[in-house]
């Protein structure tokens, strides 16, 4: 057991120096915790909102942005076709997109940690492309765009160049983001896609100083949905990275043992 400095938790580790994170015990269990928000200073939506955890921040009104609003698992945070209205920051917990085909097909086409931003790419076109559903319960702060604020902000924001500088630098980040995941799709074999996945995992929760060596997977028939392979071959290949001490798991938890093979793999 250590005291987390970052959160002021006491933690537990599945092994000597790995926290768990994302399961909350008891009460008469000597109240420990484990938690897994992510705090305002590390949101990519932190310059384009007055953060929850700064109250001298006077740049941004206080009601363009709703914080940390909570959802329980598989309620929908939008669906595909609604009007697009907000930008969303996950606060806790994870979501997926899902885009629905004609012939009633799904493909989850993304996956959403804390600190990361969903509804950027319905902005073009006014409507949002594709669902999203929340994995686990789950947090979120929300924020009107400037074109779809509250009349009594709107003006003031329009000509806020700070803001809509922050706003590119957002697009960027997301753009980034992107583009490391077109690496899965494009890797050579399916081994690689698992690895670039959980590496992948892995960066994005340490961008946005989560605790990153210990994570919760999303369901193995998502993680095949998503990389396009059977819900098998997922359960067969984490059993090998186990095997091979590359990974520990329990359920849903699963902790990077040898990140740098790992690594290695998402190389091959």
């Amino acid at each position: 057991m250590f005291l987390n400095e970052k959160t002021g938790y006491k933690e537990i580790s599945l092994n000597k120096n790995i926290p768990m994170t994302k399961i909350q015990l008891q009460a008469e269990a000597g109240n420990i915790q484990y938690i897994n928000d992510v705090q305002c200073r590390y949101c990519t939506l932190r310059k384009l909102c007055k953060p929850a955890d700064d109250s001298n921040n006077e740049s941004i009104p206080d009601n363009l942005v709703k914080h940390q609003k909570k959802i329980s698992k598989t309620q929908h945070l939008f669906k595909s076709d609604e009007i697009f209205k907000n930008v969303f920051a996950v606060k806790s917990g994870m979501f997926k997109s899902v885009y629905h085909f004609d012939d009633g097909r799904e493909q989850i086409i993304d996956f959403h940690l804390p600190g990361e931003l969903i509804g950027f790419d319905a902005i073009d076109n006014d409507r949002y492309t594709c669902s999203v559903v929340a994995i686990t319960n789950s947090s979120y702060c929300e924020m009107n765009l400037p074109s779809h604020a509250p009349h009594e902000i709107k003006n003031d924001l329009i000509g806020h160049m700070e803001f809509q500088n922050n706003v590119i630098e957002a697009l960027s980040k997301q753009a980034r983001l992107d583009q490391h995941k077109s690496l899965i799709i494009g890797a050579m074999n399916v081994e690689q896609k698992l690895a670039i996945f959980l590496t992948s995992i892995y960066t994005r929760l340490e961008a946005h100083s989560m605790p990153s060596e210990c994570f919760t997977i999303p369901m193995r028939k998502d993680i095949a949905n998503y990389l396009g392979v059977a819900i098998e071959t997922v359960v067969r290949l984490l059993k090998k990275l186990e095997k091979n001490q590359l990974i520990t798991s329990c359920g849903k938890q699963v902790t990077l043992s040898n990140y740098e093979e790992i690594k290695k793999l998402s190389r091959l």
